[in-house]
């Protein structure tokens, strides 16, 4: 997204937030709108409407995702930070607004763009390859997260991880190729994942989607931005890492840094 109209979509949603906030919206509701939508009437086919829920059953839900007996990967994460009273809050808020309203999602623009000349400065840490599926995963971070990994240290702002996805190689034959250690040969990029930590990102995530600064984002094989609106779900899935600096694949990085 560009910047312009990243600033643009900030705008308006701290306008909404300070409109709602001043008709009642409890602080930790605004934790929910990112997916749930503005005034709780979802703008996507897989994420429920919370507008005009009985509040017992808000209440109950959000117990189970909290508890863990109602499992959802992203909604345990979430509510595992709830208070008791939060949830009382959530429960009654929400069940008090009208389900008849137009769906707003109130996404959260991700500030990261594919790096420049990459994979120049960054370092392979991780690599997968499937040959059911002939594809092969490429892991890379850039210097400042190698050289703090390296240190044992928590990774930086101004780190950035890209995992890489590539189709493998084969022969004229249609067999897969192989190098000399024997492992499939990445082919033509297909698509790119990441994440980037930048001081102050951090300030525009909700608290309890907050992954310290970093953002996430999804790219095409040419680099180009796609999937914005997963931005929420990736912040959700990576928040329970915060003692892993928000990444799955820190101890990776840490033994890759540390080999000779």
């Amino acid at each position: 997204m560009p910047a312009r109209r990243a600033r643009r979509v900030l705008a308006v949603l701290c306008f909404t937030a300070c409109v709602a906030q001043a008709q009642g919206l409890p602080p930790v509701a605004m934790n929910c709108q990112p997916c749930h939508g503005i005034d709780g009437v979802s703008a996507a086919a897989d994420i429920p409407n919370l507008a005009g829920q009985r509040r017992a059953y808000l209440q109950g839900q959000l117990l189970a995702f909290r508890s863990g007996s109602r499992k959802n990967e992203l909604m345990n994460a979430v509510a595992a930070q709830l208070r008791d009273e939060d949830i009382v809050a959530l429960a009654a808020w929400w069940s008090g607004r009208s389900p008849g309203i137009v769906a707003v999602a109130a996404a959260i623009p991700s500030r990261m763009v594919f790096p420049a000349g990459f994979p120049q400065g960054f370092r392979e840490y991780r690599r997968e390859e499937d040959a059911e599926s002939r594809s092969v995963n490429v892991s890379w971070v850039n210097a400042p997260g190698w050289t703090a990994a390296a240190a044992g240290q928590p990774l930086p702002d101004g780190s950035i991880i890209v995992v890489a996805s590539h189709a493998a190689e084969v022969d004229a034959g249609g067999a897969l190729k192989r190098d000399a250690q024997g492992r499939l040969v990445a082919g033509l990029a297909q698509s790119y994942s990441g994440m980037q930590a930048e001081a102050g990102w951090g300030a525009e995530v909700p608290p309890l989607l907050r992954n310290g600064n970093w953002h996430y984002a999804l790219f095409s094989a040419a680099g180009e931005p796609r999937g914005g609106s997963l931005h929420p779900h990736c912040l959700a899935c990576h928040q329970p890492q915060g003692a892993n600096s928000h990444v799955f694949g820190l101890g990776m990085i840490k033994a890759a840094a540390r080999r000779p």
